[in-house]
């Protein structure tokens, strides 16, 4: 790896003056014309500076933000929506300039920062794909020799030569990242561009970005989606509030981010607190150091405050209503910090208004995008209760592993139920009932959601020429 960084960061801040109407603008001209006018007369001067500012406040997007990033790094930036991930990006691209501080970069830069950014609306897709090129230092001859693999890559078909502003979502982002990519940039930046795209195109896109990684390409990349970010990025930083509030190994840095989402109020007010010694992002800093000291213990599963945000989506109750949703240990300690590969039981209380026949009892554990990863029943669908009567009060208790991966989780509760007409309908059902978090753990050797290994062998028995033992 060289020793120069692609990327240089140094003390940027970016802020926006916000008027407080219209007219403060004309009047704070005014003002600050007399201040030049008497600035021979201290006290008048001050007078009219102090009246100046009430004209305005000054919103900062970003506070003294330093990263570097050497060829062949990938560093992902998270943070939520006006945490200032935009605004750094586009400092960094120099499509912004910063209002204190220094972006400096080396080689050639390829960037999608917006949905369609860079093209022309009224030009074809292949008139668009010439005119990116030229802008990022190619000329016609070179480009004539990717275009093939631009084509190829986006694969829009004839409307390559239809105007882009009769393309899709999807097809912009497509026709976009073949260009930024085809050019072998020295340093890509994407922001958030993929989640437009298919799923299909996604998983393209990812292989495209690790063949770039692997020629030595850095990427800056911005996205939510927290798998993503394991998966691509050496690095993270966590944006709170325009600040730096920590770095690390992504792992550790999407455990922050869920904490600064789904967290308390003062959970999120000590993630949103800078650090006293704000160290640069780099490859030799030391990454854990800025939130090892909030870890807990990997081994020990706890309850702490998580905000939900009056999340639960509870369905109309049709005879029956489901309450108290938690979560407990084998011991019955409550807790929502969970270990892998502890035993847990999810648990929820019913109360039946009217007489039901048929029932089961169930829940699903998914995603905060949606995504269910599992799911559990109380009973087969030709094993059910058959008949609850009205008044009756019960506890379910669904009793579980963890071999979730670090991250954050949520519960849904369900009751089903089948009518006279034999029609299955939900008695209650909620949506988003119970949230709760598995805890980091620094050395975890597997990206993914769910850890179904039970055991793992290795046979070095062997034998090294022959042929290999049959399978039966």
């Amino acid at each position: 790896m060289s020793d120069s960084p692609v990327v240089e960061v140094k003390g940027v801040s970016k802020f926006y003056r916000i008027w407080e109407s219209p007219a403060a603008r004309i009047q704070w001209a005014l003002v600050e014309s007399l201040t030049r006018i008497t600035a021979g007369k201290e006290r008048v001067a001050e007078r009219l500076e102090a009246k100046a500012a009430h004209y305005y406040r000054d919103f900062y997007a970003l506070q003294d933000v330093s990263l570097r990033l050497f060829p062949g790094e990938s560093l992902g930036i998270m943070g939520r929506n006006g945490s200032g991930k935009s605004t750094l990006l586009q400092i960094i691209a120099g499509t912004l300039r910063p209002t204190s501080g220094t972006a400096q970069t080396r080689g050639r830069i390829g960037a999608l920062l917006e949905l369609g950014s860079g093209f022309n609306p009224d030009f074809t897709g292949l008139e668009n794909v010439y005119l990116n090129a030229a802008l990022l230092g190619l000329n016609r001859k070179q480009t004539d020799a990717k275009l093939d693999q631009i084509l190829d890559f986006a694969d829009i078909g004839d409307f390559i030569d239809q105007p882009v502003k009769t393309y899709s979502s999807g097809m912009v982002v497509r026709l976009g990242f073949a260009v930024q990519t085809a050019v072998d940039p020295e340093v890509l930046i994407v922001d958030e561009a993929l989640a437009v795209g298919d799923e299909s195109f996604q998983r393209k896109c990812f292989r495209r970005l690790d063949i770039l990684k692997k020629t030595g390409t850095s990427l800056l990349f911005v996205s939510h989606a927290a798998p993503q970010v394991v998966e691509l990025c050496d690095h993270a930083i966590l944006l709170v509030k325009g600040r730096v509030s920590c770095v690390g190994k992504p792992k550790l840095v999407v455990n922050e981010y869920h904490r600064q989402i789904y967290g308390a109020s003062d959970s999120r007010a000590e993630i949103a607190r800078p650090e006293t010694s704000n160290p640069e992002p780099t490859a030799t800093a030391n990454w854990e150091t800025t939130v090892s000291n909030r870890t807990k213990p990997e081994d020990d599963s706890y309850f702490a405050d998580l905000k939900n945000d009056g999340a639960i989506h509870a369905y109309e109750p049709a005879g029956a209503e489901i309450s108290c949703p938690w979560i407990e240990t084998e011991a019955g300690r409550n807790v929502n910090h969970l270990t892998r590969g502890h035993t847990y039981a999810y648990n929820y209380f019913v109360t039946f208004k009217s007489t039901l026949t048929q029932v089961r009892f169930g829940a699903s554990i998914k995603l905060p995008t949606g995504l269910e990863l599992a799911g559990m029943a109380s009973h087969r669908s030709h094993e059910r209760i058959a008949e609850v009567a009205a008044g009756t009060r019960c506890r379910v208790r669904f009793k579980f592993v963890c071999r979730l991966l670090p991250g954050a989780y949520f519960l849904n509760a369900g009751i089903l139920c089948i009518d006279g007409e034999g029609k299955e309908f939900f008695a209650h059902r909620l949506v988003d009932a119970c949230y709760f978090r598995v805890n980091f753990e620094p050395d975890l050797p597997v990206n993914a959601t769910v850890d179904l290994l039970d055991s793992v062998e290795v046979d070095f028995s062997i034998p090294a020429s022959g042929s290999l033992p049959r399978i039966a």
